[in-house]
């Protein structure tokens, strides 16, 4: 997050670390401005969940559920992940 003029703004990568991991860790600042990405693109919060579902598999050692895991976020913004994920 950078601040610009008293707003604080946040950074691709900043937003993207925060939306994926450690949701649990944000300040209110980190919540309120992930909250507002997301209402502004509701494919985030999609993504988001397939990569806790993922994170969940993997921590899991759950392989069985990989083909539709893989058929899902072929349908989403991580399809480049699930491509090379084949």
């Amino acid at each position: 997050m950078t601040s610009r003029g008293g707003a604080i703004t946040a950074t691709a990568r900043s937003s993207a670390t925060s939306n994926a991991v450690g949701r649990n860790n944000l300040t209110k600042a980190e919540t309120v401005t992930i909250a507002a990405i997301e209402n502004g693109v509701p494919a985030l919060i999609e993504a988001r969940e397939i990569i806790a579902d993922f994170h969940a598999m993997i921590g899991a050692r759950r392989a069985r559920p990989l083909a539709s895991w893989i058929e899902r976020a072929s349908q989403s913004l991580l399809v480049s992940l699930a491509n090379g994920i084949r």
